[in-house]
């Protein structure tokens, strides 16, 4: 499958210099393919349908997130791969034959990474993960957490609107102030690394755009004019799928476990929204607020 991935990502790419290194992954790909896919369909099930969702999928991330995050899905997927093989060679395989697979593999694996770094520090998002999420999540949790709360506390959904939109600029500018402050100071302090006066600027950028970019997803129900418990509950459902669309990303980006950092991320927020919504609930009855 990786193979043909990066066959197909080489033919829609422009770029000749990344033409050539997808053409490489391929040949690298390529060579062991049939002793992957007989390892694949004897021991761990190949499902056609499957395959060609995940291919679709790959080449839709291509096209909307950029070829750096279509290469670190796929370079996620092989580790995935690899483990469960190693699993299976545990159980099914002699000691000769675990030793020639780890083998290749281990040549396969250093001739491609290389190449799929090059693809993936040209990525501009990527270098700035760090402040993408810490901007996005923030804005997601925060705008999301205050939203519900004024939500149970207040009826009328213009209100609620108004009130979070307020919350979401001045944590817009709050964030984009405090990520310039911080990564100036981080350059003026590390005197051995290479000052760039431009950082510090992109840092901030990053990091308020996406942070409102994730509050808008909050106020959603309630830009539509729902109001109650039905735009509370819209509320926490919208953020909850893009929290977890967020979640998975970085999870691929960092090697991490997609099912921990979802759970980790939506367990966090959604406990901070409860809270809130206790509150504005608290609020409206005993200050017997009717707006």
């Amino acid at each position: 499958m990786h193979a043909e991935l990066y066959r197909k990502l080489s033919i829609k790419e422009n770029n000749p210099e990344l033409k050539s290194i997808l053409n490489k992954l391929y040949n690298f790909e390529n060579n062991n393919k049939k002793l992957w896919e007989t390892i694949v369909k004897k021991h761990i099930g190949y499902n056609v349908f499957l395959v060609n969702i995940l291919m679709a999928l790959f080449i839709f991330v291509k096209y909307t997130l950029g070829i750096s995050m279509a290469i670190k899905m796929i370079e996620y997927r092989e580790i995935s791969f690899h483990k469960k093989l190693d699993e299976i060679s545990m159980q099914s395989f002699d000691k000769k034959r675990r030793s020639i697979l780890n083998r290749i593999e281990k040549t396969q694996r250093t001739k491609e990474e290389p190449f799929e770094n090059s693809i993936i520090k040209k990525s501009n998002v990527i270098k700035n993960i760090r402040d993408v999420t810490f901007g996005m999540n923030d804005g997601l949790v925060e705008v999301l957490a205050a939203t519900v709360g004024l939500g149970a506390a207040l009826q009328n959904p213009i209100l609620v609107l108004v009130g979070g939109l307020i919350i979401a600029v001045s944590g817009t500018l709050s964030m984009t102030g405090g990520a310039y402050i911080s990564t100036d100071y981080e350059e003026n302090v590390n005197i051995n690394q290479k000052r760039s006066v431009s950082k510090a600027r992109i840092s901030a950028i990053y990091v308020g755009v996406f942070y409102f970019l994730g509050a808008i997803f909050p106020l959603l129900p309630f830009i539509l004019g729902y109001s109650g418990f039905i735009a509370i509950l819209l509320s926490i459902i919208v953020t909850t799928i893009v929290l977890s669309i967020v979640a998975t990303i970085i999870a691929i980006i960092t090697n991490v476990s997609i099912t921990k950092k979802v759970g980790m991320t939506l367990g966090i927020s959604l406990g901070a929204a409860f809270g809130t919504i206790v509150l504005g609930y608290l609020a409206r009855y005993f200050f017997n607020i009717n707006a």
